[in-house]
């Protein structure tokens, strides 16, 4: 799912003699809209007032990492402050709030919106853009910690997750 992005980190990181590059690899970002979370909020919206069986794209085992939209641009802005040389000899940074489980992340959208329709994990089908959302992220922010002096803020995402999924909502309608 990610095999290609070796390739292209090191495109980017070969091009350091001539240009000041980083890299930086934001979990699934949350807060504000979020289209990233249409694949599996839209069939629950959907299913509101409704009978029927949801289907989510992908298998329940899945724990993604989560990020919100404020802690990715402070982020953006530590490397941005460093970039003239001061991010150390790999500039690569994961900004990440958090590892949040499919099947409770659903759930909670559910609960959120009144849902009580039964669920089934059917499954990427090769579809490499939903393989890549359900991955079980194996990310690490030491880097962005001690090189930016970046730390997430905005965390309990499941906790306030009704206020995201209505922020979705509105940014939905409003297209």
């Amino acid at each position: 799912m990610t095999s290609w992005r070796a390739q292209h980190e090191q495109a980017i990181l070969s091009s350091r003699s001539d240009l000041d590059v980083a890299i930086v690899r934001p979990g699934m970002v949350y807060g504000r809209g979020g289209w990233i979370w249409d694949t599996w909020w839209s069939p629950i919206l959907a299913a509101r007032g409704g009978p029927g069986r949801i289907e989510i794209p992908a298998g329940k085992e899945g724990r993604p990492s989560v990020v919100h939209v404020d802690d990715v641009v402070s982020g953006l802005h530590a490397v941005i402050d460093r970039i003239d040389g001061r991010l150390g000899s790999w500039p690569v940074f994961d900004l990440v709030g958090e590892h949040v489980g499919i099947e409770a992340i659903v759930e909670a959208v559910k609960e959120a919106v009144g849902v009580e329709n039964e669920v089934e994990y059917v499954g990427a089908n090769g579809n490499t853009f939903y393989e890549a959302l359900a991955v079980k992220a194996n990310v690490d922010v030491g880097r962005a910690t001690t090189v930016l002096g970046w730390r997430p803020v905005i965390k309990d995402f499941l906790l306030r997750i009704s206020v995201y999924v209505k922020a979705f909502e509105a940014a939905k309608q409003a297209k």
